[in-house]
């Protein structure tokens, strides 16, 4: 056993980080529990002909969602892995069994914090909650703020789909 996976397998002292390898990140781990029919195939499906429209991806012989997702990096030894799950998991069995697949949003009148014109929680697939949180800021365009970028969750949607189809996993 290396030192590195010495310290994969040791809980992280208060304060330190464990180091990430591609087996010690989260989204890399496999989901046993989880087959194809928790996911949005369709979404899997509109995600892959997005990039291929875009050129991002080279045209897939299949549409095929399981294959699809082997193609994208998204399985390991025909098991999801978590990323997959986050990505095109379905709402209720997210819900019950990824609470952290849930967007809280809230719009302030001003830059005080102690007002909502609006506060709400958005649950399910990475995909599925940005259009829904477009929805409650309105589709705005990328702006700087002093030394910060600001970008509409439109912009965001698409490049979380562009990100996915770029990366292998």
């Amino acid at each position: 056993m290396t030192s590195e996976e010495k310290a994969l397998a040791l809980p992280s002292p208060p304060g330190k980080v464990r180091p990430m390898t591609e087996f010690g990140r989260w989204e890399n781990e496999p989901e046993s529990d989880w087959g194809i029919d928790d996911l949005d195939t369709e979404e899997i499906v509109r995600t892959v002909e997005k990039a291929i429209d875009l050129g991002r991806l080279e045209a897939l012989d299949t549409r095929d969602p399981l294959v699809l997702l082997r193609d994208l990096g998204l399985t390991k030894e025909d098991a999801l892995l978590r990323a997959a799950v986050v990505l095109f998991g379905k709402k209720d069995r997210l819900s019950a069994e990824y609470t952290q697949c849930t967007v809280r949003a809230a719009r302030f009148p001003g830059t005080e914090k102690s007002e909502f014109l609006d506060n709400r929680q958005f649950r399910g697939n990475a995909l599925s909650c940005w259009p829904a949180v477009s929805v409650l800021f309105g589709n705005t365009s990328a702006s700087l703020v002093g030394s910060s970028r600001t970008a509409s969750c439109e912009s965001t949607s698409r490049r979380i789909r562009l990100l996915l189809c770029a990366k292998r996993w």
